[in-house]
């Protein structure tokens, strides 16, 4: 089975705005460079910084959730151009929450561009992964070792699911 990601509005916004922002200044950098053609290296300067530019923003698609999928056993999440497996037999606890990044602290991970991805801390859950693109809702699944916060689009179908293959 396969979900796909709820997207939050927050989440939205913030990459709608420094895609435009990267893609602006690479725009301007790029008529700069044409406009200094010929002046030696002030036109390669500014055509490397649009270049770098652009590759940031491109390169920044790797961190955006594609799906959610339950197969055989195992939860993939799938990121960018890779996934990341999760053994669904030894979950302990499948369930909804609410504002799940409310009070949370950032350890080590990206926030805000295409997905909320990385370690994180929480008073109420401790250290969790985090692999959300919604900050208003996700589900936190709990194995002995670890706890994950996903934010699939149906998520009562995504717990049922989930329970239903450990």
């Amino acid at each position: 089975m396969t979900f796909r990601p709820s997207t939050g509005g927050q989440i939205v916004l913030l990459t709608m705005l420094a895609s435009g922002i990267l893609l602006a200044i690479s725009v301007l950098f790029l008529t700069l460079s044409y406009q200094f053609r010929g002046r030696g290296g002030v036109s390669y300067v500014f055509l490397g910084s649009a270049m770098f530019l652009l590759l940031l923003l491109f390169g920044s698609l790797n961190f955006r959730i594609r799906a959610y999928a339950i197969d055989s056993g195992n939860l993939l999440i799938k990121i960018g151009l890779t996934h990341k497996e999760y053994p669904l037999q030894t979950l302990q606890d499948a369930r909804l929450v609410d504002q799940p990044f409310a009070g949370c602290r950032r350890i080590m991970g990206v926030g805000g561009l295409w997905s909320n991805c990385g370690l994180f801390s929480s008073p109420r859950w401790g250290e969790f992964y985090a692999y959300a693109s919604n900050t208003a809702q996700g589900v936190l699944l709990t194995w002995p070792d670890a706890k994950v916060l996903v934010t699939p689009a149906d998520p009562t179908s995504f717990i049922q699911a989930v329970k239903s293959k450990r």
